[in-house]
């Protein structure tokens, strides 16, 4: 698995994203309860070290088999899909959501842990495809967002542009294949995730272009540089 420290800094993440949301204010008047899941059909960006840290304890409880296999479902229905757009257009859930709840709920990305809602009609209606805006509970995504960029510095410190959040579905169906195998191919320096990554750019950048291409450069200096690193140039 990458350094354990790594691994433990998505924890430490977790932890401070479920303390958050207990306690912040505002945190009585959510809609959000066990069985609700108009939520859970939307695309997941996640970092490296949580698709690693989700893939090693799938392993343990003995589900990678189980798990890879629903994805590869998930996958196969949902085709080749190009943006943000006809994804929510194929409706789909989540591989993960069984009987309107989260099989795994307590292991569950901080994307997922961060998205709350106060008014869950317009959830539903959402997932409808009504066009029907949802009242997000603006502050955890924030939190989200300030751990994932906290992570990403982390992981860039060694990884270089393995640190740009990916797809979690397409990693974690290329990591549950060999867990360890694959987790030292990325100690070792391989960008393993260059198909997660790139469906993640284009599902959150899909309508900024300009910020899009930005961003893919930034990726290829970066990458570049960890080259001459490695190489020793």
């Amino acid at each position: 698995m990458p350094a354990i420290d790594l691994l433990d800094l998505v924890r430490q993440a977790e932890n401070v994203m479920d303390y958050y949301v207990q306690h912040a204010d505002g945190a009585e008047d959510l809609q959000c309860a066990r069985g609700c899941y108009y939520c859970c059909h939307q695309f997941v960006a996640a970092t490296a070290a949580e698709v690693f840290l989700l893939a090693g304890r799938l392993k343990t409880q003995g589900r990678h088999h189980w798990a890879r296999g629903r994805i590869r479902g998930f996958h196969h229905r949902m085709g080749d899909v190009r943006d943000r757009k006809e994804w929510h257009a194929k409706q789909l859930p989540c591989p993960f959501l069984i009987n309107h709840e989260c099989s795994i709920y307590s292991q569950r990305p901080l994307a997922c842990r961060g998205l709350f809602s106060f008014d869950r009609k317009r959830c539903e209606e959402t997932a409808a495809d009504t066009g029907a805006r949802v009242k997000y509970w603006r502050e955890p995504m924030d939190q989200v967002a300030d751990l994932q960029v906290r992570l990403g510095f982390a992981i860039d410190r060694g990884y270089g542009p393995r640190a740009v959040p990916i797809c979690l579905f397409t990693g974690l169906e290329l990591v549950l294949g060999d867990v360890e195998g694959y987790a030292q191919k990325f100690e070792d320096g391989e960008d393993l995730f260059a198909a997660a990554r790139e469906r993640a750019l284009i599902m959150v950048f899909d309508d900024e272009p300009d910020k899009l291409a930005q961003i893919r450069e930034r990726i290829d200096a970066n990458a570049a540089a960890q080259d001459q690193i490695q190489t020793g140039q």
